[in-house]
């Protein structure tokens, strides 16, 4: 994905910047989580929960730095 198609997607609506969110962030947040669990399945359960957040808070407010949110 080009930095022009990010931008674009950003500014869109909520689902393409959720989408937008999630591609660049999903595996970096992985990661993280599993620095701290060791569990593979309760990594993806603790990730996904970071995203639902995530979403709603999107879907009640606009938020500027959303990836802040995730972690």
């Amino acid at each position: 994905m080009s930095y022009e198609q990010i931008v674009e997607r950003m500014t869109a609506d909520t689902h393409s910047r959720f989408k937008t969110i999630y591609d660049l962030h999903y595996i970096r947040s992985c990661r993280f989580v599993k620095s701290y669990v060791l569990d593979e399945e309760a990594c993806k359960d603790i990730v996904a929960s970071s995203f639902t957040s995530l979403w709603q808070q999107m879907q009640e407010k606009e938020i500027d730095n959303e990836p802040t949110l995730l972690l």
